[in-house]
C-alpha cells in the first residue's frame, strides 16, 4: 500500500531484500547464512523503484522505535571488490544490505570476457561473499602493498543485495559463458513483464501496527544475537524436509540428463540452496523468536524459484539474449506471433487489421514496431537492412 505503483513482484523484491539484510547472518539453514542476492527486472516506467522505496520506508519507520536498525543498511555504490570488501570490515558486526539502481550494466560489465580489474575484483568478492555467511565460515584478509587497504579476517559476513534492472539492458549483454561462470545463477531474479500502472490514490506511509510489532521483532532478535555474536539453525519439519528432498532430486535428475555445461545446468546448480534460503527467510519473518520451515515455506519458496530459473532459461532457448543476428530472429518472431494476438491488436489502423485478419502481415507494421528496438537500431548494416535480412532469413 506504500507505493505510488503497486506491484506484487516489485513488492516482493522489497520484502525479501530487506529481510535478508537484517536476517541474514544469524540464522542458518544447511550450514548456510540466509543472504540474498535480488535482482528485480521491470521495464522503464514500470514502478521497479518501488522496492528501494518501500525499503526506505521500513527503515525510517522502525528507526523511531530501534536506531540501530540503520546498521544494516549497506552502500549504494559498489567500486570494487576490495571497496566491497573493506566496508564489511569497517562495520562492528560484518551483514549489510545494498540496493543498487541500473544494475543490469554493472552486472553485465563484471562478467564480461574483457572486464576491468575493478569489475574482476567486484564479482569475485560476490563470488565469495555468497557463499561466507554460515556460522564458522570466513572470508580470509586481504593484504595490499598500500596497508592502509588492508582487509581484517570476516567471520560469516553476510551480505545482502538487491539490483534493479530493464529487462533489455540485463539481456542485451549476457551470454552463455556468462551465465556458467556462477555469478548470475546465485541472483533470485524477480521479473514484472506486466504494464505501467496509474499511481496509486490511497497509498498510506503508516505501517499496520501488527506488521510494524513482527519487524520490530525480527530487528530486536537479530541485533541481540549480533551483541552476543550467536547463530540460529533453523530446523525443517519432517513435511519441508520431504518436500525440498524431493526438489533437489529432481534438480539432479535435470542436470544428470543435460548433455554437457550450459546455462541452464548452471541455475539448477544453485536452485536447492535459493529454495533453502528463501524458505529460511519466510521461517524467520514467521517466528523469530523460534523459526521452523514448514511445508508451506517450502512450497513458497520452490514455486518461486522455479519461476525464477523458467524465466532465464527460456531466455536463452529462444535466442532472447545477447546481440546480433540470434538475437534479432527471437525478437522478430516473437513481434510476429504478437500480431495475431486477438485479445490485444497491435494496431489501430483498419487497413493493417483487415490485411492481419487475411493472414498477411504488412511490412510498414513490422518496420514501425521494431526498427527502434535496440537490436536493430544498433547494428551496423542499418536497422532496416538488419531487419530485411531477417525477413529474408525467415522466407528462405
Amino acid at each position: 500500500g506504500a507505493s505510488i505503483h503497486p506491484i506484487k513482484e516489485v513488492s516482493y523484491a522489497g520484502a525479501i531484500s530487506w529481510a535478508a539484510g537484517i536476517m541474514g547472518r544469524h540464522f542458518n539453514i544447511s550450514g548456510t547464512g540466509l543472504n540474498q542476492y535480488v535482482l528485480l527486472l521491470a521495464g522503464t516506467g514500470k514502478g521497479k523503484e518501488g522496492a528501494a522505496d518501500g525499503i526506505d520506508l521500513v527503515y525510517q519507520i522502525l528507526r523511531t522505535a530501534i536506531p540501530e536498525v540503520e546498521t544494516f543498511r549497506g552502500p549504494s555504490n559498489l567500486a570494487s571488490g576490495p571497496a566491497l570488501i573493506r566496508t564489511l570490515s569497517d562495520r562492528d558486526v560484518p551483514a549489510a544490505l545494498a540496493i543498487v539502481g541500473e544494475f543490469g550494466l554493472r552486472l553485465c560489465a563484471m562478467v564480461d570476457p574483457r572486464a576491468n580489474a575493478a569489475e574482476i575484483t567486484l564479482k569475485a568478492a560476490l563470488l565469495d561473499l555468497f557463499s561466507k555467511s554460515g556460522e564458522y565460515k570466513t572470508l580470509s584478509p586481504v593484504v595490499y602493498s598500500d596497508n592502509t587497504k588492508n582487509t581484517k579476517l570476516l567471520e560469516s559476513p553476510a551480505f545482502s543485495m538487491l539490483g534493479v534492472s530493464t529487462p533489455e539492458t540485463f539481456f542485451d549483454k549476457l551470454t552463455e559463458a556468462s551465465v556458467m561462470d556462477g555469478l548470475i545463477p546465485r541472483f533470485l531474479t524477480i521479473v514484472y513483464k506486466g504494464e505501467a500502472n496509474v499511481s496509486s490514490e490511497n497509498r498510506v506511509t503508516t505501517m499496520d501496527p501488527a506488521l510494524m510489532q513482527r519487524l520490530l521483532k525480527a530487528v530486536e532478535t537479530s541485533i541481540y544475537m549480533s551483541r552476543n555474536n550467536t547463530f540460529c539453525h533453523i530446523p525443517l519439519t519432517d513435511a519441508a524436509k520431504k518436500m525440498t528432498r524431493a526438489f533437489e532430486i529432481e534438480v539432479v535428475k535435470k542436470m544428470n540428463a543435460m548433455d554437457g555445461e550450459c546455462a541452464s545446468m548452471s541455475l539448477l546448480n544453485r536452485a536447492h540452496l535459493k529454495v533453502l534460503r528463501l524458505a529460511g527467510l519466510a521461517a524467520c519473518m514467521s517466528n523469530p523468536s523460534k523459526p521452523q520451515v514448514t511445508e508451506v515455506h517450502a512450497k513458497w519458496a520452490i514455486e518461486f524459484v522455479e519461476v525464477d530459473m523458467a524465466y532465464i532459461s527460456s531466455r536463452f532457448e529462444r535466442g532472447d539474449v545477447g546481440e546480433g543476428d540470434a538475437k534479432q530472429m527471437s525478437v522478430l518472431r516473437e513481434k510476429l506471433r504478437s500480431f495475431f494476438n486477438t485479445s490485444k491488436p497491435p494496431t489501430k489502423d483498419p487497413k493493417w487489421l483487415e490485411m492481419l485478419a487475411k493472414g498477411a502481415i504488412p511490412h510498414s507494421l513490422v518496420s514501425q514496431k521494431l526498427l527502434a528496438v535496440a537490436c536493430f537500431a544498433n547494428d551496423r548494416r542499418g536497422a532496416t537492412s538488419a531487419l530485411n535480412a531477417c525477413l529474408k532469413e525467415l522466407i528462405t
